[in-house]
């Protein structure tokens, strides 16, 4: 867990160290209703949607989020901003549209997957649930706020990366966490996996 902390750490005080080079200000951002969020970007919630269908005709978990994956990608992105989505345009830059800057987001990928799930499953959500008192009610309550977390840690990505982040890497993986007896192995695998296939597709077809 201390390597988690200190990863989290060092991106936070790279930011700072960046937002006082860059002389950076506050911007005011005008924002909308819950009501006109959902109606918006509720479009997000149809790959989640998906994993549960797939789940109920019998996939495995993991099988549900590839081929909900495969939805997202061929169809849902396309259909609701292709490569104008604000989590594309940064995912894209951040690969560089090269093979060299594939592999290094896919290692980070992996790197960022195995210590978020440490971090967020392992130690953020046991230890929110035994400070909340057990039981469902603390295991729900815990499981919000992990993916709240989750999702406004990525808010470089604008909403749409932070509402489908908060969906797969929040909600699924907590889901599936719980769902496999608490196994960390389940998530890393499957975090993992979905972070290179994220990569590899937004390489392909926007790089």
């Amino acid at each position: 867990t201390v390597p988690t902390l200190l990863y989290y750490l060092g991106i936070i005080l790279a930011i700072e160290m960046d937002a006082r080079r860059f002389r950076t200000h506050a911007v005011a951002i005008e924002t909308a209703s819950a009501r006109k969020l959902l109606l918006r970007y509720g479009y997000h919630f149809s790959s989640l949607i998906a994993i549960v269908v797939f789940m109920a005709m019998g996939m495995t978990a993991f099988r549900a989020v590839v081929f909900a994956t495969a939805l997202q990608f061929l169809l849902i992105i396309p259909a609701t901003g292709g490569a104008q989505r604000s989590d594309i345009i940064v995912n894209t830059a951040q690969i560089g549209g090269t093979l060299p800057g594939l592999f290094a987001i896919i290692a980070l990928a992996w790197a960022g997957s195995l210590s978020e799930e440490l971090f967020f499953r392992g130690l953020l959500l046991n230890g929110l649930q035994r400070i909340f008192g057990g039981g469902r009610v603390a295991t729900t309550a815990a499981g919000l706020v992990v993916i709240l977390v989750f999702a406004s840690l990525h808010g470089y990505q604008g909403w749409a990366g932070m509402v489908d982040t908060g969906l797969y890497g929040g909600l699924a993986m907590t889901l599936l966490y719980l769902w496999r007896d608490r196994r960390l192995t389940a998530c890393i695998v499957a975090h993992a996996g979905w972070n290179t296939i994220a990569a590899c597709t937004i390489y392909a077809a926007y790089a």
